[in-house]
């Protein structure tokens, strides 16, 4: 396997472990984007991308473009087609239950995502945008046990994947203090395994599995995604700047 899809998912582990919740740009593994204005350098998008607006988005930042958008990228994962944002376009989402599933690249430009959040405390688990590969991922009901730092696991499959690992008997990032008590969260890892069963040294298995009670596989695909440009402004907390973990969040505000 490539170093990039090491750092790229040794990134994605450190990120799931330390937040531990969810986010509104997920992708399949729990990489948390949303809740901070993400900005990336814009590239180019291909000639054969659809564009949000050939599906009804407005762009205006006032309009719910939200349905324009699953569907474009409906239409997109069907096709196996790009997607592009329109120029100058801001796209306002409002509050609802679905989500948008991103299966190929991305050229989102200098368009602006304007996410609104303000219930986003009574409804956590709704994710706007949800990163996921056309491989089903694998369950894997072969292994009882793990050790910490283990080499080897046979999985019973012939292709690189990204493997989770949950034991729902254990519990672990246990929280204290005024406000942030929980009483946690299964134990789980995540950890890349080839196709001959070597885990990468690079994602080690950090804890103990007496009772492996789910294992899933995800096959890693050979052609990368790419999300590129953007920018995503979440509603939540206006008027207030905040630092989550180092990242600034400079929340949007409306004039209406």
């Amino acid at each position: 396997m490539k170093k990039g899809v090491h750092a790229a998912l040794a990134f994605a582990l450190a990120l799931t472990m330390a937040f531990g919740f969810g986010a509104f740009v997920q992708a399949e593994t729990g990489i948390p984007e949303g809740g901070v204005t993400v900005t990336i350098t814009p590239e180019a998008a291909p000639a054969n991308a659809l564009k949000y607006s050939d599906y009804g988005a407005v762009g205006d930042g006032v309009a719910d473009d939200f349905e324009a958008i699953i569907a474009t990228h409906e239409a997109a994962n069907a096709a196996n087609l790009p997607v592009a944002a329109d120029a100058g376009a801001t796209y306002y989402i409002g509050d609802s239950p679905k989500t948008a599933i991103i299966q190929t690249s991305c050229y989102w430009g200098e368009a602006r995502f304007i996410l609104d959040d303000t219930d986003v405390i009574g409804n956590r688990a709704v994710r706007q945008f949800k990163v996921t590969s056309k491989k089903a991922p694998v369950e894997i009901t072969t292994v009882d046990t793990i050790a910490k730092g283990q080499a080897t696991i046979d999985l019973g499959l012939d292709m690189d994947v990204l493997v989770t690992a949950y034991d729902a008997n254990t519990t672990r990032f246990i929280r204290n203090g005024s406000g942030l008590t929980n009483d946690g969260e299964s134990q789980r890892d995540m950890f890349l395994v080839d196709a001959h069963g070597n885990i990468d040294p690079n994602t080690p298995v950090l804890w103990e599995y007496e009772h492996v009670t789910s294992l899933t596989a995800f096959p890693i695909d050979r052609e990368p995604l790419y999300l590129n440009g953007g920018r995503f402004t979440t509603l939540a907390f206006q008027g207030r700047w905040i630092l989550l973990q180092g990242v600034p969040h400079h929340p949007f505000q409306r004039d209406d």
